[in-house]
Protein backbone atom coordinates (compact mmCIF):
# COMPACT_ATOMS: atom_id res chain seq x y z
CA UNK A 1 0.00 0.00 0.00
CA UNK A 2 1.21 3.61 -0.94
CA UNK A 3 1.03 6.69 1.34
CA UNK A 4 -0.67 9.45 -1.13
CA UNK A 5 0.40 12.80 -0.98
CA UNK A 6 -1.33 16.03 -2.83
CA UNK A 7 0.29 18.64 -4.28
CA UNK A 8 -1.41 22.27 -3.15
CA UNK A 9 -3.63 22.95 -6.51
CA UNK A 10 -5.30 19.25 -6.44
CA UNK A 11 -5.77 19.53 -2.80
CA UNK A 12 -7.57 22.17 -3.04
CA UNK A 13 -10.10 21.13 -6.30
CA UNK A 14 -10.66 17.87 -4.09
CA UNK A 15 -11.81 20.26 -1.08
CA UNK A 16 -13.83 22.03 -3.52
CA UNK A 17 -15.76 19.24 -5.01
CA UNK A 18 -16.31 17.64 -1.40
CA UNK A 19 -17.92 21.36 -0.71
CA UNK A 20 -20.14 21.06 -3.65
CA UNK A 21 -23.22 19.33 -2.71
CA UNK A 22 -24.00 18.98 -6.73
CA UNK A 23 -20.90 16.54 -7.18
CA UNK A 24 -20.95 13.81 -5.04
CA UNK A 25 -21.55 11.62 -7.90
CA UNK A 26 -17.85 12.96 -8.94
CA UNK A 27 -16.28 12.63 -5.48
CA UNK A 28 -17.08 9.22 -5.25
CA UNK A 29 -16.03 8.03 -8.54
CA UNK A 30 -12.73 10.17 -7.91
CA UNK A 31 -12.61 9.06 -4.41
CA UNK A 32 -12.77 5.35 -5.55
CA UNK A 33 -10.06 5.93 -8.01
CA UNK A 34 -7.13 6.84 -5.13
CA UNK A 35 -8.59 4.40 -3.04
CA UNK A 36 -7.05 1.92 -6.05
CA UNK A 37 -4.31 4.16 -6.22
CA UNK A 38 -3.63 3.67 -2.75
CA UNK A 39 -3.60 0.10 -2.92
CA UNK A 40 -1.90 -0.64 -6.04
CA UNK A 41 -0.33 2.16 -7.72
CA UNK A 42 1.95 -0.77 -10.19
CA UNK A 43 -1.30 -1.68 -11.28
CA UNK A 44 -2.04 -1.77 -14.96
CA UNK A 45 -5.20 -0.22 -14.41
CA UNK A 46 -3.19 3.04 -12.39
CA UNK A 47 -0.94 2.78 -15.55
CA UNK A 48 -2.83 2.92 -18.76
CA UNK A 49 -2.05 5.93 -19.53
CA UNK A 50 1.06 8.27 -19.49
CA UNK A 51 2.29 11.55 -20.46
CA UNK A 52 5.87 11.18 -21.18
CA UNK A 53 6.02 15.21 -21.76
CA UNK A 54 5.26 15.59 -17.84
CA UNK A 55 6.42 12.61 -16.81
CA UNK A 56 2.91 11.41 -15.24
CA UNK A 57 0.46 9.07 -15.28
CA UNK A 58 -3.21 9.42 -15.14
CA UNK A 59 -6.18 7.55 -14.43
CA UNK A 60 -9.25 8.57 -16.42
CA UNK A 61 -12.81 8.78 -14.30
CA UNK A 62 -16.02 9.43 -16.61
CA UNK A 63 -19.42 10.22 -15.15
CA UNK A 64 -22.31 11.31 -17.11
CA UNK A 65 -20.10 11.89 -20.24
CA UNK A 66 -17.58 14.23 -18.62
CA UNK A 67 -14.03 12.56 -18.12
CA UNK A 68 -11.60 13.81 -15.84
CA UNK A 69 -8.03 12.73 -14.79
CA UNK A 70 -6.01 11.91 -12.02
CA UNK A 71 -2.48 12.93 -12.60
CA UNK A 72 0.09 11.25 -10.51
CA UNK A 73 3.71 9.95 -9.99
CA UNK A 74 5.74 7.81 -7.67
CA UNK A 75 7.76 10.16 -5.32
CA UNK A 76 10.64 7.85 -6.02
CA UNK A 77 11.32 5.46 -9.37
CA UNK A 78 13.12 3.29 -7.55
CA UNK A 79 10.35 2.54 -4.36
CA UNK A 80 7.46 3.45 -7.02
CA UNK A 81 4.79 2.11 -4.20
CA UNK A 82 6.18 3.81 -1.24
CA UNK A 83 4.86 7.14 -2.06
CA UNK A 84 2.95 8.99 -4.80
CA UNK A 85 2.46 12.28 -5.42
CA UNK A 86 -1.26 13.25 -6.98
CA UNK A 87 0.13 16.40 -8.88
CA UNK A 88 -3.33 17.13 -10.56
CA UNK A 89 -7.05 16.61 -10.35
CA UNK A 90 -8.84 17.99 -13.62
CA UNK A 91 -11.26 18.24 -16.25
CA UNK A 92 -10.28 16.28 -19.27
CA UNK A 93 -9.08 18.54 -22.25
Amino acid sequence: MAELRFAPQSDELLTSIERDPTRLGLLKKINSALDHLERSPGDAWCRRRRFESIGVWAISVVLAGEEWLILWEPLDEHEPDAVVVVRAITPAP
